[in-house]
């Protein structure tokens, strides 16, 4: 009997779809404050649920007091833009570890922030050594070193 293996069908093993996961979420809060209420952060900004900075058009934010599904569904609308940037704005695929620095990175300095970067202008042109080097670059206030070293060792894990 003669088997014809290259006849049989592979389970070739799906692709795992990047995203907002656990993990994304686990390192924003390690470097984000949770409250319930509106608080000024280092630099003075007024601050609310986790890291979101309040808006003129919100002044409602600054006498809030947050449910806790109320202070996720803030999140979720604020890592919204950064996600979509992510995911069609950089020409080339991300690993999830990556998604992850890059997500708290851009929820940290902002979607308009991120995309004029010299991290992205390094990852369009596949420079990942150096667009992970370039997250360093967002250290300030100096508080953020850290976060940003952790941020660069996460991204270049996958490397």
């Amino acid at each position: 009997m003669v088997l014809f293996l290259a006849s049989l069908p592979l389970d070739t093993p799906k692709k795992q779809e990047i995203g907002i996961k656990s993990s994304t979420l686990d390192l924003i809060h390690r470097y984000e404050v949770f409250s319930k209420s509106a608080y000024q952060d280092s630099t003075g900004r007024w601050t609310i649920g986790v890291g979101h900075q309040i808006k003129d058009s919100e002044p409602q934010l600054l006498f809030a007091n947050l449910s806790k599904k109320e202070v996720g569904k803030l999140l979720e609308r604020d890592l919204r833009p950064c996600e979509t940037f992510l995911k069609g704005s950089l020409g080339r695929p991300l690993s999830q570890n990556q998604f992850d620095a890059l997500m708290s990175l851009c929820h940290n300095i902002g979607v308009d922030n991120l995309a004029s970067s010299r991290v992205v202008f390094d990852i369009r042109r596949n420079q990942l050594h150096s667009a992970a080097n370039s997250i360093l670059n967002w250290n300030k206030p100096e508080e953020l070193t850290k976060r940003r070293r952790e941020e660069r060792k996460l991204f270049l894990s996958d490397i």
